[in-house]
């Protein structure tokens, strides 16, 4: 049974830590792009939400273990990832994705983010 969500819970507990953000404030709009363009899931979509999130290709290279280059191949469709690179490639921007959810809740809570992912994967067609 699912459990009530607590609306104290909602407000950062970053803040509550004395964090600050250290990430774009996004919008629901840029979240949903964000999450529509993942779930679309193609070499482009990708592309689209390592810009959108202002990431350099040698940022989500060094998270893969790859290169800029085969990150830039792969972007433009030049090259094909194996299958592990490319379930490895999603899975890492999704983790950017989660850290934009994360500032538009105003929280690092786990559950209430995989919560909004949920309603979200669900949502978007």
């Amino acid at each position: 049974m699912p459990r009530e969500c607590d609306p104290a819970r909602l407000t950062s507990q970053g803040e509550r830590k004395g964090k600050a953000w250290q990430s774009k404030q996004y919008s629901m709009e840029q979240v949903e792009h964000l999450v529509r363009l993942l779930k679309k899931g193609n070499a482009p979509s990708l592309a689209q939400i390592r810009q959108g999130l202002g990431k350099t290709r040698q940022e989500v290279a060094l998270k893969i273990g790859v290169s800029a280059n085969q990150i830039e191949q792969w972007e433009k469709e030049q090259e094909v990832p194996s299958k592990t690179h490319y379930a490895q490639w999603k899975v890492k921007l999704s983790y950017y994705i989660d850290e934009a959810i994360s500032g538009l809740l105003g929280t690092e809570d786990k559950e209430i983010n995989t919560r909004f992912w949920e309603v979200m994967w669900r949502l978007i067609d």
